[in-house]
């Protein structure tokens, strides 16, 4: 089982406790809450179940992520943690569950299920913490996963094998001259012509509907003469394309910029 503890974001001062229920996040709050909900949104699975305290500064932070969640009473601060994990049917059930509450009911959780010496420990407003339960030797344990920290270093990866092919093109450039230097004056003059002849061409209505296509839906004179390739691809949210029922999404995780002749060669990652 998965236990993802995630504390409310920062929430509104109020010197009146009869109005703590109803403290607001601040806009630094949302800020923070919006950025850990699309991390979150990223890794859990569509089956996931979230829970949240009534309060309203926990329900500001669970409406950051965008999805349905239910509010239960056993996340409050003063809330009990064995009746928590009872009813959640801790370690055995088979699920991905979210608990966005307080402290120093959620920190009492957490070392409840770690182990610590201390009855709590301290959490951060809008942090996360995954933990899950497995068996081994025939007893349960519960570990601390490291799921953010394993897909940033699938990031830099990716980023430093593009960064060795870029600097390895420009080590060898020298020895790498441009196609067009082995070219005759004669034959780029000729491409030139044909360009421009094609350029002052005009075609008629019936002529462009009875073009041949040569990629669809593009037909010949949507081509550029100069044989310029071209893509396009639609970019939306991982929400909308849950939507679409794309479940394997396509990360864009750097890109190489490089004109026809690798001296020009450019990095840009992001």
């Amino acid at each position: 089982m998965d236990l993802i503890i995630w504390r409310h974001a920062e929430a509104q001062d109020n010197s009146d406790p009869a109005l703590d229920f109803e403290r607001t996040l601040t806009p630094r709050g949302f800020k923070q809450a919006t950025r850990m909900a699309g991390w979150l949104d990223r890794q859990l699975p569509d089956s996931a179940k979230i829970f949240s305290s009534p309060a309203r500064r926990c329900k500001d932070t669970a409406d950051r992520l965008d999805r349905k969640y239910k509010t239960i009473d056993g996340l409050l601060m003063n809330a009990n943690v064995d009746q928590l994990l009872e009813s959640l049917d801790w370690p055995q059930a088979k699920a991905t569950v979210v608990l966005v509450g307080h402290q120093p009911m959620l920190g009492q959780l957490i070392a409840k299920l770690l182990g610590f010496k201390e009855d709590e420990c301290a959490i951060r407003k809008s942090t996360v913490w995954w933990l899950r339960s497995r068996e081994r030797n025939e007893k349960w344990e519960t570990v601390l996963t490291d799921d953010e920290t394993a897909e940033r270093r699938e990031f830099i990866r990716a980023i430093d094998a593009v960064k060795k092919r870029t600097q390895r093109a420009r080590k060898f450039t020298p020895l790498m001259p441009d196609a067009a230097e082995y070219r005759t004056e004669n034959e780029l003059r000729d491409d030139r012509d044909a360009v421009a002849k094609a350029a002052r061409e005009v075609l008629t209505v019936e002529q462009v509907l009875a073009a041949p296509v040569v990629s669809p839906p593009l037909t010949r004179p949507m081509i550029c003469p100069l044989g310029d390739g071209g893509a396009a691809a639609i970019l939306v949210s991982e929400r909308k394309a849950r939507q679409l029922g794309i479940h394997k999404p396509v990360r864009v995780v750097s890109s190489v910029a490089m004109s026809r002749s690798t001296r020009w060669a450019r990095f840009r990652s992001w």
